[in-house]
């Protein structure tokens, strides 16, 4: 252990007196190192993580659809309404419509990011209260007759201090006054993520929605859906199609030529990104190889320079096997700073950017 530490001491000692080859070399590993790792960080949360929602794989989205290119667009309520009553493959169907809110404190007034949903969301999502209860259905009956509000647990710390005796205090939301009735797991964000407050469908008044919630041409909203079990997407599809077409039938003024399209919930975050993400950190992995391939061919013409220094000292009776050691240390003592750099930088990138990995995939689909 004692001469490990020597070498190490040694090698340290060496390359700070060739601060121009530490330089570069730790620059070109730390940099191919920090970007291999925030885009592996990227592919990790949004390919490979399990989706924060009770079975996450059997989840969809559903979008209004136009024209026989089936371009997307929103749909009214009174539609996803005649979704949920009409089809066969869906557990539950709930309103989903991310927007954000005015929320007013004595300090002023400040954006907040929520979400407008029905009741059957929280069950639709597996979602629980840590405090309070989510709103029911009962209360997302009638349009805006039940201002109640569940804040999400980032919220509550960040805004009220953790204060245990939120349930029932008065909020203002748009200049409405909401009554919170609940706190969000911590773990539970929404399907945005980032998702500050959730308020019943019924209460559009917030939202800026129409005041004639019947008008099938008000169409703005989503719809999230648990596909039933042992029912296929592509089985969904074909039953969403169908209703669709009914639908159609019964008001052809509104709905002739409109459908409905079903998405895996991963695939609507994500879309083609997914190929593109793999491809990225593909190419992510060959600057690596490239950049340690950079820095080898430095080291090889390091050695080369040093062979008459390692010849002395051969020749002063050095054992083969300890500058063997030595350079190895050297090697690796380098490799670790280029590593412990490279992760640091790879952190702040992934700090920086976190809670807008599914904004970024939305922006790469669009392009």
């Amino acid at each position: 252990m004692d001469l490990i530490l020597k070498d190490v001491r040694f090698a340290l000692r060496k390359l700070a007196r060739q601060r121009a080859f530490t330089v570069t070399a730790v620059a070109t590993l730390s940099l191919a190192i920090g970007i291999s790792a925030a885009i592996f960080s990227v592919v990790e949360s949004t390919l490979l993580r399990r989706l924060p929602f009770e079975m996450p794989d059997r989840i969809a989205m559903l979008w209004g659809a136009a024209g026989p290119e089936r371009a997307i667009r929103g749909a009214s309520v009174i539609e996803i309404q005649d979704w949920a009553r009409l089809s066969k493959s869906f557990e539950d169907i709930a309103i989903y419509d991310e927007t954000s809110l005015n929320y007013r404190t004595s300090e002023g007034t400040e954006r907040v990011d929520a979400e407008m949903v029905s009741a059957s969301y929280w069950r639709l999502l597996g979602a629980r209260a840590q405090l309070g209860r989510t709103f029911t259905a009962d209360e997302d009956r009638v349009p805006n007759a039940n201002a109640v509000v569940t804040i999400s647990d980032a919220m509550w710390r960040t805004r009220f201090a953790a204060d245990p005796a939120i349930v029932g205090r008065s909020i203002v939301l748009n200049d409405l006054p909401f009554t919170v009735v609940g706190v969000m797991q911590p773990e539970f964000a929404g399907l945005s993520f980032d998702t500050d407050v959730w308020f019943p469908a019924m209460m559009v008044q917030a939202n800026g929605g129409p005041r004639d919630l019947s008008d099938r041409g008000n169409r703005w909203l989503g719809a999230v859906a648990r596909v039933k079990t042992g029912v296929s997407f592509d089985e969904a599809q074909t039953d969403a199609d169908r209703v669709a077409l009914q639908i159609a039938k019964e008001f052809p003024n509104s709905n002739n030529d409109r459908w409905v399209e079903v998405q895996p919930l991963r695939d609507s975050y994500l879309g083609t990104t997914e190929n593109l993400l793999l491809v990225v950190f593909s190419a992510v992995l060959l600057l690596l190889v490239i950049a340690t391939a950079n820095v080898l061919g430095l080291q090889i013409v390091r050695a080369t320079g040093r062979s008459r220094e390692i010849a002395v000292r051969l020749a002063v009776g050095a054992d083969r096997s300890r500058l063997l050691q030595q350079l190895t240390i050297e090697g690796l003592v380098l490799s670790l700073i280029a590593t412990v750099v490279g992760i640091t930088l790879a952190h702040w990138v992934i700090v920086a950017l976190a809670g807008y990995w599914i904004a970024l995939a939305a922006i790469l689909r669009a392009l």
